[in-house]
């Protein structure tokens, strides 16, 4: 009998892994098809400008992440974070100079935190997101910590949304409803009802400090596998404030979907790319996206995808990047320009190398997007942007 318990055991678990593999089925490779675009392009974005920007001497523009453009009390301000050494810095847009340093080591966090992003609620008051402790803290510049709390949903619900903060899909304050937008892609599970039902967006109410999930992945993300974090799954949202929106860019998604803040509706508006070619997914198990990273790496090299969606208020457009393999084989960027309307009015593309896509900010002045090819780590250099009408025999 005891000889029999090894074999018992060994094939308890033979069944188990058979029934897990079983339910771990394979997706059919999906294609996403081609859309027809409109060439007629009436408007072009234009470098106007540029902007330097000195740097102290514990930042190097590689660690200046998540610029936040903040205009309080007609004053012009842009923020980001150095994410080495937790600072956040604030600078003068009108004289091009430090005007304050926030050292958010004084005011409690360390390392271990991780801090990712920062979202300024007033002048004086800041609200810090750490990834480690899916935490969020409200400080106060004078006054130390006002209130502080963890994203408050089921750690073990395949539901839940752990916040991403980067500059592409930053912390969104919405001054009118007082509420905090994150967002948190989360991994395909290779179930079609669970997929359906992934969320990618948190709203957190500063007042009650409850946080709530919205959103989910667009249809062409069910029962396919679009390879993780690191193939097609990231996705991009801005806020319009004006009109109560947070519109969001799937990588392997022609359309942007709209989220309204105040009724909850959900929306669809298509935004293609000239340069859009037939984009395909995975046939291996979502489950499995850690044994295939060369293949996804691969493809994604290889392969055309929507990026970031901006959105401009002093001008009520919107610019949606993408990215493509060019002729050279080297990865070449495009910007799409849509109204307010979510009407396709232009698309121009961007000298090679020359832009990081993931740092930029917009104000009064323009649409600034980081210089890459500037070797100088003593000041952050960006270039401005702004929106041009296409002078032509068919656009007069």
């Amino acid at each position: 009998m005891k000889k029999l318990i090894p074999i018992l055991i060994v094939i308890f678990f033979v069944l188990l892994i058979g029934r897990a593999y079983h339910t771990l089925y394979y997706f059919s490779t999906t294609s996403m098809a081609q859309v027809p675009i409109e060439k007629n392009d009436s408007f072009a974005l234009a470098v106007t400008d540029s902007l330097v920007l000195p740097l102290d001497s514990m930042t190097s523009p590689g660690v200046a992440v998540n610029e936040q453009y903040i205009s309080f009390e007609g004053k012009s301000n842009l923020a980001f974070l150095n994410f080495v050494s937790r600072n956040i810095y604030l600078y003068d847009l009108h004289h091009n100079a430090i005007i304050n340093v926030i050292h958010l080591d004084s005011l409690g966090f360390s390392a271990e935190d991780g801090v990712q992003g920062f979202c300024m609620i007033t002048p004086d008051s800041v609200l810090i997101y750490s990834y480690k402790k899916s935490r969020w803290t409200l400080i106060h510049e004078q006054k130390g910590k006002l209130a502080q709390g963890d994203m408050g949903m089921d750690k073990h619900s395949f539901l839940t949304v752990y916040p991403f903060v980067t500059t592409y899909a930053p912390m969104q304050y919405d001054h009118e409803n007082k509420q905090v937008y994150f967002t948190g892609p989360s991994t395909a599970f290779g179930d079609y009802t669970r997929d359906k039902q992934r969320n990618v967006l948190i709203s957190l109410n500063l007042q009650t400090g409850q946080a709530t999930n919205h959103v989910n992945y667009p249809e062409t993300y069910w029962q396919a596998n679009w390879g993780g974090l690191a193939g097609f799954e990231r996705l991009s949202y801005c806020l319009n404030p004006t009109d109560g929106l947070l519109v969001f860019s799937f990588m392997a998604d022609h359309t942007l979907t709209i989220y309204n803040t105040e009724d909850g509706s959900i929306d669809h508006a298509i935004a293609p790319s000239t340069f859009f070619t037939p984009l395909k997914s995975f046939d291996f198990h979502p489950m499995l996206v850690d044994f295939h990273k060369p293949e996804i790496e691969q493809r994604y090299a290889q392969s055309f995808a929507y990026l970031n969606i901006v959105y401009d208020p002093y001008r009520k457009m919107y610019y949606r990047f993408t990215d493509f393999p060019s002729d050279s084989g080297q990865k070449q960027n495009s910007i799409i320009l849509l109204t307010d309307r979510f009407e396709r009015v232009g698309e121009i593309v961007l000298p090679a190398n020359r832009y990081n896509i993931n740092n930029y900010f917009v104000s009064e002045t323009g649409f600034f997007i980081k210089r890459k090819d500037v070797h100088n780590d003593e000041s952050l250099v960006y270039d401005c942007f702004q929106p041009e009408h296409i002078k032509s025999a068919d656009h007069p």
